[in-house]
């Protein structure tokens, strides 16, 4: 098996046996809500890193772990979970990880659960519905009369259905 040296660590290629995908379940709240998607991509390699997670690397002159989010979130936006898909060694113990990443983050990244995937699909082709929850901050009587309206108007129907910029489903 080639081995590729990366930040004087041994990781092995992703193009060959020995490896395995981690998904990670994973919250973020606060401040942390206003990070980017490449933000978060950027922390949640940071931490792996400093976390020593075996993880895999891409080919190439600047190597990347190999991640995937099931979904980005926009900016602003409180998860309770969301998933990452990430590439590790087959001799990785993913028992500890959820502990070796909370360790590393801020309060305001929680990761929940972290398990063996051994699908072929990738999370974002398997992810199949969100739920939102809005919160309004109520100023006066004529706040809480308009989002009432508001309210029920979505409460009227069972479920949404968003469109793409031409009028499709997504």
């Amino acid at each position: 098996m080639r081995r590729l040296r990366f930040a004087g660590k041994r990781v092995p290629d992703a193009r060959h046996g020995g490896r395995m995908k981690i998904v990670i379940k994973y919250a973020r709240d606060g401040a942390v809500r206003f990070l980017s998607h490449l933000d978060m991509q950027r922390a949640f390699g940071r931490a792996i890193r400093r976390a020593d997670i075996d993880a895999l690397y891409s080919q190439g002159f600047n190597p990347h772990i190999l991640m995937s989010f099931a979904s980005p979130l926009s900016v602003g936006y409180a998860t309770q979970g969301d998933y990452l898909e990430v590439g590790a060694s087959d001799e990785e113990d993913v028992s500890t990880i959820c502990s070796r990443l909370n360790a590393v983050f801020t309060d305001d990244i929680r990761v929940l659960h972290a398990f063996l995937y051994t699908g072929k699909k990738k999370l974002m082709a398997l992810n199949a519905r969100a739920e939102y929850q809005i919160r309004f901050a109520v100023e006066n009587e004529m706040d809480c009369v308009t989002i009432k309206d508001i309210s029920e108007r979505l409460g009227a129907a069972e479920s949404y259905t968003r469109g793409d910029r031409r009028g499709k489903p997504v």
